[in-house]
């Protein structure tokens, strides 16, 4: 928070915002809060995603194949904490960045 009042006028561009209204990023930053005592950061919740992902595209597929995880992984939208929606051309991911005044 002391940085943002450094620098008047401007924004920083993120893909997290630990200060959300999205109802499955908020209880995520309960819960790690629970856990870790402190608010979690874009790369914590980075690496939560990961897991998250994996878990979802191994729900969809059924089963435990890397090839059809990655199909699966690059033909699916995805419910995450950071705003990541799915994985476009080459596996870049598409995401809403969080834009914080």
């Amino acid at each position: 928070k002391a940085a943002f009042g450094s620098f008047p006028n401007s924004f920083f561009v993120d893909f997290f915002n630990s200060q959300t209204s999205s109802s499955q990023a908020s209880s995520f930053v309960k819960a790690y809060q629970a856990s870790f005592g402190r608010m979690p950061t874009s790369l914590d919740a980075m690496g939560f995603d990961s897991g998250l992902i994996h878990l979802q595209a191994v729900k969809k597929t059924g089963k435990l194949s890397s090839e059809e995880i990655t199909k699966t992984l690059s033909s699916s939208s995805f419910k995450t904490v950071t705003g990541l929606k799915k994985f476009g051309k080459g596996s870049d991911a598409v995401i809403e960045p969080v834009v914080v005044n």
